[in-house]
């Protein structure tokens, strides 16, 4: 049995505006336990969502040197859609070598499905910052910020430095782990941005400064690679 068919099903709140999102993750080494991450998209992200064509749309890539848009992005009818197409790739995938800036520079060439006349808000979930990656990222990264879309960088783990990563965004959360704490403030913030930027970087900690795990073992994860 795979561990995804003992998960409880969670019946998505929806988001208060109407609005195209896109997730890109780190499918690179820098990542602990890929399947982890993959969960905490799929339970702390898109089951919060109520996902069709008169709500969220979503578009997901998995970031590398090598990116994988995976299919389906922005013309799923509803939830489960959108999370068997991530488990079904997250199944197959194995890490490799990271690259922000052809992540992000892959996303800016796959937007040609996107709902016309809706804000899009890109959600960056990086556990690296190198200087030289993260400033090439720089001019694809503005192109995502125009018109009032918006690009969040989601900065998680010991291996990212929050000024790096204000290079590409004004909008960064900075966090220790991949916990609740970080998926209510980044949930908060896709209604709340309007492609104006913030004072500051914003670090995300969890009520008693320790995450908040998210499965028993990873190893429960069965038949999911990192």
């Amino acid at each position: 049995m795979s561990f995804y068919s003992t998960l409880a099903t969670t019946v998505p709140q929806g988001l208060p505006c109407k609005v195209d999102i896109a997730v890109v993750f780190d499918g690179s080494f820098a990542v602990p336990y890929l399947c982890e991450e993959c969960l905490y998209v799929e339970k702390e992200l898109i089951d919060r969502w109520k996902i069709s064509a008169d709500e969220t749309e979503v578009l997901l890539e998995i970031s590398q040197y090598t990116p994988a848009i995976i299919a389906g992005g922005f013309k799923y009818s509803n939830n489960s859609e959108v999370i068997d197409e991530l488990r079904r790739r997250c199944s197959m995938f194995n890490k490799g070598l990271g690259s922000i800036a052809n992540s992000v520079k892959r996303l800016g060439e796959n937007l040609a499905d996107r709902r016309p006349n809706l804000k899009l808000v890109t959600l960056f979930i990086t556990f690296s910052s190198d200087i030289e990656d993260v400033t090439d990222a720089v001019p694809f990264a503005k192109k995502l910020q125009t018109n009032g879309d918006v690009l969040i960088v989601i900065g998680v783990g010991s291996k990212v430095n929050q000024s790096v990563l204000a290079d590409m965004s004004s909008n960064v959360v900075m966090s220790d782990n991949l916990d609740l704490a970080l998926a209510n403030k980044v949930n908060s913030m896709i209604c709340e941005l309007q492609g104006a930027p913030t004072a500051a970087p914003v670090a995300v900690t969890s009520m008693d400064g320790h995450s908040i795990p998210l499965v028993r073992t990873i190893k429960e994860l069965e038949g999911i690679k990192d």
